[in-house]
């Protein structure tokens, strides 16, 4: 079947009435969803989320992975190990506080600039140094 007969078989071809009571079906879906969507709630967070639902679920996923990331930097074995009365854990619990203290005191804070080395921007110069 070539195009123009194809063509030509459709335009013979008559159309058929719609029933009629699919014409009520239809409206009463459409004022269902019309009431449904016109609800308070509903209308509240679709206009507060409206101006960028996927900044705001970026958002949400980015909380989620934070707390998921702070959960698993916790040290819950320290706190578990406190709690038992294993004594060799408690053993190496004791010297690690004790490295840590012993480290901790080996720090010192770098000592500031004394005031007889600070010197006025005025009395320095580019090009010339005093000796």
């Amino acid at each position: 079947m070539t195009d123009p007969e194809f063509e030509s078989e459709l335009r013979e071809q008559r159309f058929r009435d719609v029933p009629s009571g699919w014409k009520t079906e239809i409206l009463q879906a459409a004022s269902a969803c019309r009431q449904a969507a016109a609800t308070p709630e509903a209308g509240r967070w679709r206009e507060w989320l409206w101006p960028n639902p996927l900044a705001w679920s970026g958002l949400a996923a980015a909380w989620i992975l934070i707390a998921l990331l702070h959960l698993a930097s916790t040290n819950h074995e320290a706190s578990r190990a406190e709690g038992s009365t294993n004594p060799e854990t408690l053993m190496v619990l004791e010297n690690q506080r004790r490295l840590r203290n012993e480290l901790l005191q080996d720090v010192q804070p770098p000592n500031p600039p004394s005031a007889n080395r600070l010197q006025r921007r005025s009395e320095t110069s580019i090009y010339f140094r005093p000796v």
